[in-house]
């Protein structure tokens, strides 16, 4: 019920940093004994999901996570202000790297640079900033030298991409993004939803 969103590994000190979108929180987790160490809230008001916390990222003893949200504003139906933050663990320290993102999902770090999945735009971010357009809810996000994998998922709540491309895709599945070539391949899946993409 406390709505578990996404995971990333400390490979060094064997911690699990595990997202709970329901109360704002990131709980910090020994591997592998699996024995929760702690609870870190990166803003003050824990009380219920006000920023809807999704994916994670563990870098240089730094957390990166995004958001739906940084004010709240998502419970009323407004979608501009999702984030990417970096937080310090030590210092308690938060800064934001990316705003004004829309149901942000997946971060990427390759080659030096962040990307996304702008999700409610359809869209993935390049070095948080080239636009990759795709016609469905992208989630799910793995970025290689050669090629690009991202999730599309069937959208819930159709009425709120009025204003979007004309026809949205209710499929779900993985684009195949062939960088060399500039071609794509969709493999579709028997489900509705992709949340993430992990290469093993």
């Amino acid at each position: 019920m406390l709505n578990p969103h996404s995971l990333d590994i400390d490979d060094k000190k064997k911690i699990i940093y595990l997202v709970i979108s329901a109360d704002n929180s990131i709980y910090k987790v020994s591997y592998p004994s699996l024995k929760i160490l702690d609870k870190i809230y990166i803003f003050k008001n824990n009380k219920h999901d006000i920023h809807h916390l999704n994916s994670i990222k563990f870098l240089n003893n730094n957390l990166f996570v995004s958001m739906f949200s940084y004010k709240g504003v998502w419970r009323k139906n407004i979608w501009n202000d999702g984030a990417l933050i970096k937080y310090n663990e030590k210092t308690k320290k938060k800064k934001f790297i990316k705003k004004k993102l829309y149901q942000p999902h997946s971060i990427q770090y390759f080659n030096n640079r962040f990307h996304i999945c702008n999700s409610m735009k359809l869209e993935i971010l390049i070095n948080l900033k080239k636009k990759i357009q795709l016609n469905g809810y992208t989630r799910g996000l793995l970025i290689e030298k050669k090629y690009i994998l991202v999730g599309i998922s069937k959208i819930r709540r159709l009425k709120n991409y009025k204003n979007q491309n004309q026809y949205i895709s209710q499929d779900a599945g993985i684009y195949y993004l062939n960088i060399a070539r500039g071609t794509s391949n969709f493999i579709k899946f028997p489900t509705t939803e992709i949340f993430e993409i992990i290469k093993i």
